[in-house]
């Protein structure tokens, strides 16, 4: 097909074929575009193809690194609520030490009576 030819279609004619172009082809039939690999030299297909997945891998590895530091930080959250349930426990325990008994007297936090 010429130039001419080419430039005279309208755009359904030139999409139809481009899509004829890239679908399976019978044999004997050429592609009407060559394939991105036919454009490349030797081995630089598979040096870009190495790079990406170089790329890819490191992208994961960033990912892998980001989830285990939200682990870390929720296992830390996670210790600091145990914490402060176990500091507000003591605390209550301390303030209901703290209070008289059904007598008056007021009970010492070790348990012993303290006449008050």
């Amino acid at each position: 097909m010429s130039d001419e030819e080419i430039a005279a279609m309208d755009r359904s004619a030139l999409l139809q074929i481009v899509v004829t172009g890239s679908t399976a082809r019978t044999e004997g039939e050429k592609d009407v575009t060559p394939s991105a690999t036919a454009r490349k030299p030797p081995g630089e297909v598979e040096m870009q193809l190495q790079l990406k997945r170089a790329e890819l891998q490191l992208k994961r590895m960033e990912a892998e690194d980001r989830k285990a530091e939200r682990e870390a930080q929720d296992r830390k959250a996670e210790r600091e609520i145990q914490s402060r349930m176990r500091q507000m426990e003591i605390e209550e325990r301390e303030k209901k030490a703290g209070q008289k008994g059904p007598d008056g007297v007021r009970f010492k936090s070790k348990g012993t009576r303290n006449e008050g």
